[in-house]
Parts: structure tokens; sequence; C-alpha cells
């Protein structure tokens, strides 16, 4: 599980979808994953199923090369490794991949009535800096990480919209 967050990160940066549910807001809609729902902006797009889902929102001109995303990636906890040992774990394997190895914020607290940390970041992807909001949650023992990734440029403009997304998981 060394590369897992690196995984993370390159899944984060290379998908994203759209999500519907039943007690949806007007235009909006849900994805029903196997254990877990999430709703998402209609007009965004859904990439993946299962436990790797992307929520690609909606491009406003052709001239933006990249698509402002929410992912929702599902892990184990593996054997009896405890929710803050998986957090300083994943905290420890992304940090060298920031941008001057520094994460902008880090903050323990619930979503939803679970567990969770909510931290960002910017890192370097293909020559690109992109910004990430990422919680990490706790349902059992299965973590769900939702990820909010955007150019550092366009980032305020849709963090709203992605915490929206976000903060909008239930768990089955």
């Amino acid at each position: 599980m060394p590369f897992r967050s690196m995984y993370i990160v390159l899944f984060v940066a290379l998908v994203g979808a759209s999500v519907v549910r039943a007690t949806t807001p007007e235009g909006w809609s849900t994805y029903n994953g196997s254990t877990y729902s999430i709703r998402y902006p209609e007009s965004w797009t859904v990439k993946g199923t299962g436990d790797k889902v992307a929520l690609l929102a909606s491009l406003p001109d052709s001239s933006i090369a990249f698509n402002a995303n929410v992912n929702v990636l599902v892990d184990t906890l593996p054997g009896t490794m405890t929710w803050k040992a998986y957090v300083s774990q994943n905290r420890t394997q992304i940090l060298p991949h920031t941008v001057g190895n520094t994460m902008h914020s880090l903050t323990d607290t619930v979503l939803n009535g679970h567990p969770a940390t909510v931290w960002s970041y910017t890192f370097t992807y293909k020559e690109q800096q992109l910004t990430v909001k990422q919680y990490l949650v706790l349902s059992g023992r299965q973590a769900y990480i939702l990820t909010y990734t955007n150019t550092p440029q366009a980032f305020e403009t849709m963090v709203n919209v992605g915490t929206q997304v976000m903060t909008s998981i239930t768990f089955n």
C-alpha cells in the first residue's frame, strides 16, 4: 500500500463524473454506489463505476483544458490499522508530491455522523499544477476518499459546489 496515495492523486487528476439521488434538490442528480450515494449537478458527467467514480463538471467553453471534478474512491482499512494511522499514512504518502511539501489545511471533523479528515494541497501532474480539497471519511472499515480537484486559478470558483458534492455523501 505504499503507493496507494500516489494512485489516488493520479486517479483524481485523470477522471471525473456525475450522480443522481432520491431526495435530490432540483437541478441535481444522485449517483448510487454499492455502499454510498452522492449528489452532483445534473450538468456534470459520471465516469467510472462502483468504488472509483469521477464526477466531471461541464466545461463553460472549449478553451478550458481541465475539468473541475469530484472523485470518490473507496478503500478498506487493512488489518487492524486504526483510522488515525490510515489518515497519517495517506498524509505521509501525499506530502512529498505537494508543491513546497505542504498542505494548505488539515482538520479533523465529522461528516454526516462519520469521522473524517479534510485537507487541501496543490500538486503538479504532467507539468500542470492542480489544487485539491479532500475528505477522508470512515464508515465501518471502509475509507471514502472524496476529492475536489481544479486548477489553482479556478479552484475558488467552484470549491463551494465541489464541497456540496462531497458533503452530500450518505452511506448505505
